[in-house]
């Protein structure tokens, strides 16, 4: 092994609000990686290399479920903040829907902006209604695609 980055295990992604599935579908089969879709909704079985995990008890028990199955390796995908914070704390390696990668260098700055955000909201300044996230656009899938080939890329290529 070049250094401690792991060929990942799988990638695992909270699936239920996720407009990526697709493309985590198509990396994960060219780079021959096994793919969790965790829910709490119901979900069609996605094909080859692809498992459904549901979780009946409902959002959180997804982020729940993911923190204590991920693995050192595991690719995460989710746009839940803490959920990344805690993966990252298991040392795997998280890409939210718009590409960006979240790392120990970071998450602490996310997390502190989403704490405040949700502090704001709670206290009225902020209209949750027009506060959120703007529309996935076809510039962000492509970053998405780009950065998890990056993720995946490198993996592999240190794991060598």
């Amino acid at each position: 092994m070049a250094n401690n980055i792991s060929l990942p295990t799988r990638i695992i992604v909270d699936a239920d609000a996720c407009p990526v599935k697709e493309l985590i579908e198509r990396a994960a089969a060219r780079h021959g990686v096994k793919v969790l879709m965790v829910t709490a909704t119901a979900m069609r079985d996605r094909g080859a290399g692809i498992e459904v995990v549901r979780i009946p008890s409902g959002p959180d028990a997804v982020d729940d479920w993911i923190v204590e199955h991920c693995e050192a390796g595991d690719i995460i995908v989710t746009q839940d903040i803490p959920l990344a914070a805690a993966a990252i704390a298991r040392g795997a390696r998280v890409i939210e829907n718009r590409g960006e990668i979240f790392d120990p260098s970071n998450i602490g700055v996310r997390l502190a902006m989403r704490d405040l955000t949700m502090g704001l909201r709670d206290a009225g300044v902020l209209d949750p209604m027009t506060s959120g996230p703007r529309p996935l656009a076809q510039r962000d899938r492509h970053r998405f695609a780009q950065a998890l080939g990056k993720l995946l890329d490198e993996t592999r290529r240190n794991s060598d």
